[in-house]
């Protein structure tokens, strides 16, 4: 069995990282912010504040997650070329991605309550493909089976999750 690794995140990728918190944290304090001061300023501020807290914990996990995890490192590098079955690829798991988006979409636009269901299913829906995106992107030589999950069944969780916090909101 080759030994484990533990690959610690370069310069650039804490920089994008961070750019990218600000960015997500200012654009989210702001919609948050907007949508909240008609009935508040107080309110607005506090959940612009939960806002950011929670982002600032969903990023301080993601961090950790990804800067301590481990890969497989073959003994000899030369003669361990890269394996193309190895690399992860989004057809396979299209029927499944389609088969939990498509009927969810479907089935909360035509629900009464003003689109607030089919809001949630397209910020959901959303939500899955930049994670997907974000996994293909960055990781797709080296997937683990968490990635692969995620890639097939995290718009049900991503759904609940959504859904969670904008009960939690409202």
């Amino acid at each position: 069995m080759p030994p484990l690794e533990v690959r610690r995140m370069e310069g650039r990728a804490k920089t994008a990282l961070c750019c990218s918190f600000l960015l997500t944290s200012l654009c989210g304090v702001w919609f948050v912010y907007s949508y909240w001061v008609f009935t508040s300023s107080t309110a607005a501020l506090e959940r612009a504040g939960v806002f950011v807290i929670a982002i600032a914990a969903v990023y301080f996990l993601g961090f950790q997650l990804y800067a301590n995890q481990t890969f497989d490192v073959p003994e000899n590098e030369d003669a361990a070329p890269v394996d193309e079955r190895a690399q992860l690829q989004l057809r396979p798991f299209l029927p499944a991605i389609l088969f939990q988006q498509i009927p969810i979409l479907f089935l909360s636009a035509l629900r009464l309550d003003g689109g607030m269901s089919f809001h949630r299913g397209c910020q959901g829906a959303l939500g899955h493909w930049l994670c997907i995106a974000i996994i293909m992107i960055g990781r797709r030589n080296c997937a683990t089976r968490i990635d692969e999950l995620i890639v097939k069944w995290g718009f049900v969780p991503l759904m609940m999750l959504i859904g969670g916090l904008d009960d939690a909101i409202h």
